[in-house]
């Protein structure tokens, strides 16, 4: 099994030209776990010009592997921003090689560069490896995460 001591991996911000990579991480996640929603190109356009989101990508020899998705917003009891990392999406064929841990410590230095407090993460309960990643990596479960469908605006599939 290739580590990413063995393997060069190079973190870099998503672009508009990456569209179809990011595309493509995403309806592979939606397959493999039957997620309904789609995003829509001009959805993910919109995210990539926004000031306070931005997508972070983890390419291996010219390949994108994985992603992470994330947003900034500021909180009344943080004392400053907070890094919200959205997704964390790796290519089936590049897990265990360490690329989701180089991403999360891109996603920190990137946090610090744009002056956040804290980072923060959600996943699904029964997603343990997710668990154990961002556990070694520092976090620490302290919220309970609540969501609510709202109806689709959008037109996506």
């Amino acid at each position: 099994m290739l580590t990413a001591a063995d393997t060069p991996i190079r973190l870099r911000p998503a672009q508009p030209d990456d569209a179809d990579a990011i595309g493509e991480l995403v309806r592979e996640l939606r397959r493999e776990t039957g997620m309904p929603q789609a995003l829509s190109r001009a959805q993910l356009q919109a995210m990539l010009g926004a000031p306070d989101s931005g997508i972070l990508l983890a390419v291996v020899e010219g390949v994108v592997a994985g992603l992470l998705s994330y947003n900034v917003c500021q909180g009344l009891l943080h004392g400053g921003a907070s890094f919200r990392i959205e997704d964390l999406i790796i290519g089936s064929t590049f897990r265990r090689r360490g690329i989701g841990r180089a991403l999360l410590a891109g996603a920190e230095l990137q946090a610090l560069r744009l002056g956040c407090v804290e980072l923060e993460v959600t996943t699904l309960e029964d997603n343990l490896s997710a668990r154990d990643l961002y556990r070694s990596a520092g976090f620490v479960g302290g919220a309970i995460l609540m969501e609510k469908d709202l109806p689709d605006q959008t037109g996506a599939e």
